[in-house]
């Protein structure tokens, strides 16, 4: 089977769960922020990254999927105004979204339905809360209150990493990675 024909069954598959999956919970599970005090307000160049992981719970008939997100600022260099990796960050904001799942008993979930739900409905359903987050938040650092593009599905994104939880802990929960 071709690569281009295991992307296209993935996709079916992540659409196909799109289809049955309710909604449970949206939370915030990690959140983390930082300015330098000496940077002018105005002089920032932004670069946003996102990602996103999902596993699921065959016990409970529950998808769960982390969507993260983060906002990188940059002084521009005097030469150009692009970002440059190793560049030099004056602040940042970075949120990390659970979204939980009620999937039908009964349901088909493969690893490849996991990572395509995770990285195109986790990350849809999740960039309101991390859109207002991200505009609270700068507003809250001082900085211009920053308003998201809008989300491109597909692109400049990681694949998620999906796991199948066999058994459940009885005490802790754990993510598999």
């Amino acid at each position: 089977m071709s690569a281009s024909t295991k992307n296209k069954e993935a996709i079916r598959d992540g659409i196909d769960l799109s289809q049955v999956v309710e909604l449970q919970d949206v939370y915030v599970s990690s959140a983390d922020c930082s300015r330098e005090t000496s940077v002018p307000v105005g002089s920032l160049l932004a670069q946003m990254s996102r990602k996103a992981e999902a596993w699921f719970d065959p016990d409970e008939s529950v998808v769960q999927v982390i969507a993260g997100f983060r906002l990188d600022g940059f002084i521009p260099s005097k030469e150009n105004e692009e970002v440059t990796e190793g560049g030099n960050e004056v602040a940042h904001v970075e949120a990390s979204f659970v979204l939980r799942y009620g999937v039908p008993s009964g349901t088909k979930v493969t690893k490849n339905a996991l990572a395509e739900f995770a990285s195109q409905n986790g990350v849809f359903n999740a960039w309101p809360y991390w859109r207002e987050y991200l505009h609270t938040t700068t507003a809250r650092m001082g900085l211009p209150g920053f308003v998201c593009p809008v989300l491109r599905i597909g692109a400049g994104r990681e694949r998620a990493k999906p796991t199948v939880k066999k058994k459940r802990a009885k005490t802790a929960r754990s993510k598999s990675e």
